[in-house]
């Protein structure tokens, strides 16, 4: 194991880690073997070259460039990564909506929850407390900050959609639920294709995964029927490929329906830079997209290859693996690194 491991060097600089009191601490390498460490930061992955950061003390975050460099303070109670070089942050004045240069670009009340952008589009929700709970309210604004189509979409849109954008945009389409069936709506809010399905995914390389009763298959955007309705569970299509679950294993299926990787996995997620995540006996590992494994299967949670490293949990503690193999444990139980979300990896 080695002291201190080492991320992909990207525009200036490199990601690092050590471990420092049993703690694994994050830094940069600059070149000319200048390093920069940060003790006291948890420090999320680099997107448009930036990266969002949390104060371990004051639990404030910011967000710094590749060479460390602040961009945005670190004044806000919340915060998420840059997405289309677009990001929100919240703190007692409003939700402020930052581009990549930290200049802002509007500020909404601080009763709105904002999302990650794709393709232009983002969507902003507000949380309103009701009797028998949390109503969530949707819309969907621009890069400008203007709204496409105001906050009135009361619970039609899936929660765990407002981080993983692409879910509920893609193809120039935005998928909506009425009642409890799934359809399309384009910007202006008209319907596309009917609310119909019991499930939808996103469309990617024209097809979206839906389901009618227990069958899932695919359909165009005039909801055409291009892969039969064979599977017990479906993904959309990432880098060319989708998990399907055939008799309770997943494999995966190019978009002619040819299943490509067979099926022998208790889970399977999408393809992000040519990986992806799989679950066999209980346990997380990585593949390739010819099947072969990257990581094998030993790890309880695991997020995906980014600058070089990838996040786990193994026995209750988080760490770090670059692409050597070489690996760093957190001793002591804790919540893991900022922005571990094993979401990102949309495992089945």
């Amino acid at each position: 194991m080695n002291a201190t491991i080492y991320g992909d060097f990207v525009q200036g600089s490199s990601r690092i880690y050590r471990k420092v009191d049993g703690r694994l601490v994050a830094g940069l390498h600059l070149g000319n073997n200048t390093k920069k460490w940060f003790p006291n930061l948890h420090f999320g992955w680099f997107r448009d070259d930036l990266a969002c950061v949390m104060d371990r003390d004051t639990s404030f975050f910011g967000y710094v460039n590749r060479l460390g460099e602040y961009i945005i303070p670190l004044s806000f109670l919340l915060a998420d990564e840059f997405h289309e070089r677009r990001a929100f942050a919240m703190n007692s004045s409003g939700l402020h909506l930052f581009d990549e240069r930290g200049g802002t670009v509007a500020v909404f009340d601080k009763n709105l929850v904002g999302g990650e952008f794709h393709e232009g589009i983002s969507i902003i929700s507000r949380i309103e407390d009701e009797t028998d709970g949390n109503t969530k309210v949707d819309g969907f604004i621009d890069k400008g900050g203007e709204f496409i189509i105001p906050p009135s979409l009361r619970n039609r849109v899936d929660t765990a959609s407002i981080h993983q954008p692409e879910d509920h945009c893609s193809g120039g389409l935005i998928r909506l639920k009425e009642e409890d069936a799934y359809g399309y709506i384009d910007r202006t809010g008209a319907f596309v294709i009917s609310p119909r399905y019991c499930w939808g995914s996103r469309f990617c390389l024209g097809l979206a995964a839906v389901s009618e009763g227990n069958k899932f298959g695919y359909i165009d955007k005039t909801a055409s029927v291009r892969i039969p309705f064979v599977f017990e569970d479906a993904n959309p299509f990432s880098e060319g490929l989708a998990a399907v679950r055939i008799q309770d294993t997943y494999g995966y299926i190019d978009v002619q329906g040819k299943i490509i990787i067979e099926p022998r996995f208790e889970g399977a997620g999408d393809f992000v830079n040519g990986m992806a995540q799989i679950r066999w006996q209980g346990k997380a590992g990585i593949i390739d997209k010819e099947g072969r494994s990257v990581l094998p299967p030993v790890f309880d949670s695991l997020g995906i290859f980014e600058e070089g490293l990838c996040r786990f949990v193994i026995e209750g503690r988080n760490g770090l693996i670059d692409r050597k193999g070489n690996t760093l444990i957190n001793d002591m139980i804790e919540t893991p690194e900022l922005f571990l979300r094993m979401s990102d990896a949309r495992l089945n």
